[in-house]
Formats: C-alpha cells, structure tokens, sequence
C-alpha cells in the first residue's frame, strides 16, 4: 500500500497551525490503533493493489476512512510506503469545520480501538481515574489528620 505524505521533508508552510495540531493527534490515535509508523495518516491519499482489496473493511463514513485502512493494512502486516504530495490550503475546499470534522474522526478511531484493542481504550481512563482516587483520597486523608476539633457553643468539648 502506498500512502501520502504532506510533510515527508519537513513542514508545509501552508498548513494552518490548527490544523497541524488536528492532525498530530489524529497520527497518533491511528498509530495506536494500526500499530503502524506513519507520520500523514489523514492525507487522503492511498494506493493499493487490486488484490489487497479484501484486506479492507470500508465501513467507516467520511475521513475516517482513512486510519481504519490504516489500521486494516496494519493487522493484515501489507507493507506499506510513504510518498510524497503536494496541499494547498489556499484554494476553496471543504465546508466542514475542521475542528468539528477533526473530533468525528477522533470519535471513530477510538470507537475502532474500543473493539480491536480494548485494553488500550479502557486502560488511559482506567489509571486516570485510578491516579485521580489516589490523590484525592491522600488529599482528604491529610486534611482529616489534621482536623481539630471545634466547639460547638453550649456544648462541652472533649
């Protein structure tokens, strides 16, 4: 499988900022899930040999696509090549706000990961609510060891 790759010798200046963010974390997410060390999983661009083609599951709406090819061609072990290509950002293109289309693709990979890897998926959330109990319980532990008792008016103290 061929994949594209905006940024094969360095960053496009033309990319906007927020979209690069987008795009870094969506990489990482899909490398997660494919296993896969790809550095443009959101590129759009992807060839591959007509008998490969049932290695691919072609379930997943819009751009989405894209990182479950990834993660198909990974669990199938195709090899896979990264070439260059060219962007413009100067042209009109989508009408979806790309932050927006950026959290639906964020929501499909890990919906793919809940089902092909679901220690990854329930392991984050898992220690940070894990870690999260632990500080909190060492927080009010130290706060009720330090209580003083307080006197209610009328009341004896003891």
């Amino acid at each position: 499988m061929v994949n594209g790759n905006r940024y094969l010798n360095g960053l496009d200046q033309n990319t906007p900022s927020y979209r690069r963010i987008g795009q870094t974390i969506l990489d990482g997410v899909t490398k997660l899930n494919s296993g896969i060390q790809i550095t443009d999983s959101q590129s759009g661009f992807r060839a591959f040999s007509a008998s490969t083609k049932d290695v691919f599951r072609f379930k997943a709406k819009g751009m989405a696509i894209e990182s479950e090819m990834l993660a198909d061609a990974g669990k199938s072990g195709l090899r896979i090549a990264e070439v260059e290509i060219g962007v413009r950002y100067d042209v009109d293109c989508s009408t979806v706000n790309p932050i927006k289309h950026g959290f639906g693709v964020l929501f499909m990979i890990l919906k793919d990961i809940e089902f092909n890897k679901p220690l990854y998926y329930l392991t984050i959330p898992g220690l940070v609510l894990g870690i999260s109990g632990l500080v909190m319980g060492t927080f009010f532990s130290y706060r009720i060891s330090r209580w003083e008792k307080v006197c209610i008016s009328g009341l004896p103290c003891s």
